[in-house]
């Protein structure tokens, strides 16, 4: 509660530089930011402001593409920088460019400076070994969409990727201490029934993993815009990579998770 308190007099609500704070004080400073005395020691501290399943602030309502180009323009950069570490799903140079994969979007959106680690092909264990040890500080966000040509490529289960992918999210926390680290589901509208089968096991896998460990997940194997088999053309540009416009897409559904859980970056 006090460093909560400090912080809201930091930005300016109650400022008191030079002045040594009371207790009390800073119980009332806190009252003064729409704080309250309490938080959940069982949530990581990024996610101390969204208990799971609470309603999100008015505030925080998904706004327009409009309002936020406006509201990025007129933000500060954020001091933190955002690294999206992963595949070709969170690469796709070749089908995007560089200025148009979705961390590149939501990078631009968030006002951070974004280190795209991905790379096409990567294994989990790629991952784990040599994007992950690129974090540096000050690191803000860092979002995970790993595993995807294990599944897909070497037709490996589920369970075989599921312990690197752990090491990959917990390694990432400790490399980002300060942020915030996501994880994606991938879309699936794979023809051949084994390898759909093996992405859809890994997503779900995906859930509980990210319900026990208090993460934030982006769902994005849920948006039925992406799921319309063999694959919605105007959106993909093959059943498991987004075109331009699906690139798009995929980071105003991030920024819209973002906000929502009023996560710190």
């Amino acid at each position: 509660m006090r460093a909560r308190a400090r912080r809201c007099l930091a930005r300016g609500a109650l400022r008191g530089a030079g002045y040594r704070i009371p207790a009390g004080f800073l119980v009332l400073a806190l009252a003064a930011c729409g704080g309250t005395a309490s938080s959940d020691p069982g949530l990581e501290p990024s996610l101390q402001a969204a208990r799971v399943g609470a309603a999100a602030p008015a505030a925080l309502a998904p706004r327009s593409a409009a309002q936020r180009v406006a509201a990025a323009n007129a933000a500060p950069p954020h001091d933190g920088i955002y690294y999206a570490l992963g595949d070709s799903v969170a690469n796709n140079v070749e089908v995007a460019g560089t200025s148009g994969s979705y961390p590149a979007l939501l990078g631009a959106d968030l006002v951070m400076k974004t280190i795209n680690l991905a790379v096409p092909g990567d294994r989990a264990l790629a991952v784990l070994d040599d994007q992950v040890p690129e974090i540096a500080s000050p690191c803000g966000l860092v979002t995970l969409q790993v595993g995807g040509p294990d599944l897909i490529d070497d037709l490996a289960p589920a369970a075989s990727v599921e312990p690197t992918f752990a090491l990959v999210y917990e390694r990432a926390k400790v490399a980002c201490p300060h942020g915030t680290v996501m994880i994606s589901t991938y879309i699936n509208n794979a023809a051949q029934p084994a390898v759909h089968e093996n992405i859809a096991a890994y997503n779900a896998w995906l859930r509980t993993f990210a319900k026990q460990n208090a993460a934030s997940l982006e769902d994005v194997a849920e948006d039925d815009r992406f799921n319309d088999p063999p694959f919605p053309s105007a959106l993909m540009y093959n059943w498991m990579h987004p075109n331009k416009a699906g690139m798009k897409l995929v980071a105003e559904d991030w920024y819209s998770r973002i906000e929502s859980l009023n996560v710190r970056l």
